[in-house]
């Protein structure tokens, strides 16, 4: 599994930990500056918040948009990536609509365009929004990814070695959301034909 992860000046010891649970990382930074000294032999992935430009990203192995603001802009975007933070938007979930940043007419774009959904599993533990608010954005999320054939992945992005997940606690994880194992698989083995 590959999975993504926010270094602080600490490379080795992620890849250690890496070792250990039989991980595989790509690193993710906010921009050239922050990763243009290191020698990694491990793939690199761009954050962005808002449009990049095909210059910014051609460093990159990886596009990450932070789409906690503007989800439909990132999935209209012809750069391909993978969308995290859609379920972090502001808006309030009503009585019958849960505000979690990606509906039908996105995941459409977003199939169209070939992006992935990811699952950022530091939200979890994170005090922006009461986690059965985030579980129930998240479950839909992945629910509409499922019924138009986008696919998703679960991320980490930790900044700390010792809060690397156990790969089998992540496929737990994706279960709780009454995940297809064929799906889980697939979740969890999307990158390997990549790296």
């Amino acid at each position: 599994m590959l999975d993504f992860v926010k270094p602080k000046d600490n490379e080795s010891e992620f890849l250690t930990a890496a070792k250990e649970l039989n991980l595989k990382l790509c690193f993710v930074y906010n921009d050239r500056k922050d990763f243009s000294n290191l020698k990694l032999e491990t793939p690199i992935a761009g954050i962005f918040d808002s449009m990049p430009k095909v210059r910014e990203i051609s460093n990159f192995d990886f596009v990450l948009f932070d789409c906690s603001k503007n989800p439909r802009m990132f999935a209209e975007s012809k750069i391909q990536g993978i969308m995290i933070n859609c379920e972090l938007s502001e808006k309030k979930d009503s009585l019958v609509k849960i505000n979690s940043g990606i509906d039908d007419v996105i995941a459409v774009i977003m199939k169209k365009n070939k992006k992935v959904y990811g699952i950022n599993l530091s939200n979890l533990f994170s005090e922006r929004i009461p986690i059965n608010v985030l579980l129930r954005r998240i479950s839909q999320n992945i629910r509409l990814c499922r019924k138009h054939g986008v696919p998703f992945i679960p991320l980490t992005l930790v900044d700390e070695p010792i809060a690397l997940k156990n790969p089998e606690d992540i496929k737990s994880f994706l279960k709780l959301f009454k995940v297809d194992p064929s799906d889980v698989k697939t979740a969890m083995s999307f990158f390997d034909g990549i790296i």
